[in-house]
């Protein structure tokens, strides 16, 4: 081998590099200009909302990062070379592993074309949006209190802690608030959720005891767990996921787009997301886990207020349904749609997608124009949630 490495010509690695360096900086170069055109097609053609959702897409993540990693080793290499660094032995080494380099390198240009096909397409950015949509739900189910447990229905005395800022709730640290309960010997309230909107005269905590007291330096620590900022996250705010999905439908049914088709594809996605994460059987949904039955308390010191999950159904479908009021195909599937979250999903989502149904069908009848399309929308309304003529209803109303 040390012979073969004799035998290796300098210029052979030199060669190699050479063609390695331009193409890597032209790869880089064109995707990160596909990558600003993906990102505003999203903005323009989904809802600013879901360009950051676009940017996590972790495949052009790693091929940019490999393009640039690539692009930086044959910089390197070259400039080795040309300072005579490698030896004959060296030199082999080093074509060995740009060879590698080159044979990943194929691969990850094969699956990064393959992600350029449908980066920015409305269709991915709605699939990635209903993607986090339903991580975000999931996690919620899985744990709705954070690691804490269930606020108490009236407040006791005690202390009003409120921030000293204004903007939303992104994250609430319960470990550190579970730390001060235990030092103070009192139970910490958490009056707010990820996603609400604080201000100094909205208290985020609270916490219990009559003659409790909090000084300087345990206020600011039980203030540094809440985290306030000026717009809305995604990790634990499964509201704001269903309000960006919401957003999509609406940027669709504008008179710029007029795309009635994709706020029915969000509407259809948006409730098939809420009756998998929370179905109407006990054992299963979400308000089972709500009442602290399936989750694990870290915190045992330390409360929380429960999520509105009748919240979900207005975010998602009262936007859409005012603004395609005039849109008859519109209603007839929102009309359907709600009757399934009705059927098939928990009592407070239940209970509210029969109102938020009532006042679509009442935004629909005061928007459209033929007395024949208003008929229709009321009798499919009316057989979509007639309880007492039971599932039969509707199903014939599923089926107009």
């Amino acid at each position: 081998v040390q012979q073969a490495c004799w035998q290796l010509p300098e210029d052979h690695a030199r060669t190699v590099l050479g063609g390695l360096l331009p193409s890597m900086l032209a790869v880089v170069t064109f995707s990160l200009g596909t990558m600003v055109a993906a990102f505003s097609s999203a903005s323009s053609g989904a809802t600013p909302r879901a360009a950051a959702i676009v940017m996590r897409d972790p495949g052009a993540h790693r091929a940019i990062a490999s393009f640039l990693a690539a692009f930086i080793y044959a910089i390197v290499a070259k400039v080795a070379l040309a300072l005579q660094f490698y030896g004959p032995v060296g030199r082999f080494v080093l074509l060995l592993g740009t060879l590698v380099v080159l044979a990943y390198l194929i691969v990850r240009l094969v699956l990064w074309v393959r992600s350029l096909t449908r980066l920015g397409r409305l269709s991915d950015t709605l699939e990635k949006t209903a993607d986090v949509a339903d991580k975000a739900l999931a996690r919620y189910v899985e744990d709705p209190w954070m690691g804490s447990q269930p606020g108490p229905a009236d407040r006791a005395l005690g202390v009003l802690i409120h921030p000293d800022r204004a903007g939303y709730l992104v994250a609430v640290d319960f470990e550190s608030l579970q730390r001060q309960a235990e030092q103070t010997g009192k139970v910490i309230h958490v009056l707010t959720r990820p996603g609400q909107f604080v201000a100094p005269s909205i208290p985020v905590a609270h916490i219990e005891g009559q003659d409790c007291e909090v000084d300087g330096p345990a206020l600011a620590e039980i203030l540094d767990a809440f985290v306030v900022s000026s717009w809305r996250s995604l990790d634990d705010d499964p509201r704001y996921a269903v309000v960006v999905m919401s957003e999509i439908a609406q940027r669709a049914l504008s008179p710029a787009i007029n795309d009635p088709g994709t706020a029915i594809q969000t509407a259809t996605a948006m409730a098939a997301l809420l009756v998998r994460r929370f179905p109407r059987s006990p054992r299963e949904s979400a308000t089972n886990n709500s009442k602290g039955e399936s989750s694990t308390v870290r915190y045992p010191d330390v409360t929380v207020i429960p999520l509105d999950e009748a919240g979900l159904v207005r975010d998602a479908f009262d936007p859409i349904a005012r603004d395609g009021a005039a849109v008859f195909e519109v209603h007839c599937r929102l009309q359907k749609l709600l009757a399934v979250v009705h059927a098939d999903c928990s009592e407070p989502l239940a209970a509210s997608a029969r109102k938020v149904a009532s006042r679509a069908l009442k935004r629909s009848l005061a928007a459209l124009q033929l007395e024949e399309e208003r008929d229709e929308l009321m009798n499919l309304h009316r057989a979509s949630f007639a309880d007492e003529d039971g599932p039969g209803a509707r199903q014939e109303a599923s089926n107009r």
